[in-house]
């Protein structure tokens, strides 16, 4: 993993931004704290026995962000944010090293150790708690649905049926019923059949249709005895009962 002072070099480097959340600075998914010292050694440090200080990140990320202002006022102004300043004779081989001129510096401690950074939290917007009562409105309308859908099906199914026979097709069965009755009579035996669909939205306590059979008349029973039975593979093997 890289060290902080490399990764902020690799950043301005590549022209990339970082940005800054509470007390950490945060590249891409990893995160430093600002106190946290990198291994760019403090001027006049770990030398005769003195021991070894290191620059904050804080501390230069501030001088990046005053360049222009001369090192007076520079000092000046870290001192009234009370971050530590970046000393006069390791500013100019810093800001060469961090900005690509240079490709390390003489400060620069490779053994220095090295704090982990941390791993960055991934944000993941979390989906609202569903209402149950949402779920059993879907299904219900999703059910509703369904049922219109079949209930139109055999409407139309009737429909169609109705159209397949025409006035032409049909003889007198006898001198009393004309092909206009007959028509009626078949118009009349769909629509009572039509009206049996049942429709499953009503409220439960609806009675049910009934399922007696309707009275059967002469003219009706005359139809019945003419009419062909539609013949597919399920009524092929139904026996066949003559009426």
């Amino acid at each position: 993993m890289a060290d902080a002072l490399s990764l902020l070099r690799q950043f301005i480097f590549e022209n990339k931004e970082y940005t800054i959340e509470n007390d950490r600075f945060v590249f891409n998914d990893l995160a430093y704290p600002k106190d946290i010292k990198t291994n760019y050694l403090v001027y006049g440090t770990g030398k005769d026995n003195t021991p070894k200080d290191y620059y904050t990140l804080e501390s230069i990320v501030f001088l990046l962000k005053n360049v222009e202002l001369q090192h007076a006022n520079y000092v000046k102004k870290a001192a009234e944010k009370g971050i530590p300043a970046i000393s006069r004779p390791d500013r100019k081989d810093l800001l060469a090293y961090l900005t690509g001129q240079a490709n390390t510096a003489d400060r620069i401690d490779r053994n220095a150790p090295l704090e982990i950074a941390m791993q960055r939290p991934l944000q993941v917007n979390k989906r609202p708690a569903e209402d149950p009562r949402l779920d059993n409105a879907k299904m219900a309308r999703v059910e509703d649905d369904d049922m219109q859908k079949l209930k139109d099906r055999r409407e139309k199914k009737f429909d169609e049926k109705s159209k397949e026979i025409t006035a032409d097709q049909i003889r007198p069965l006898s001198g009393e019923l004309s092909k206009e009755a007959i028509l009626k009579l078949r118009a009349k035996i769909r629509a009572t059949a039509r009206d049996k669909i049942v429709d499953l939205k009503e409220n439960e306590d609806t009675p049910e249709p009934s399922t007696e059979p309707l009275p059967i008349t002469a003219d009706t029973f005359e139809i019945m005895k003419r009419e062909r039975t539609w013949r597919n593979r399920t009524t092929v093997l139904q026996s066949s009962n003559k009426v």
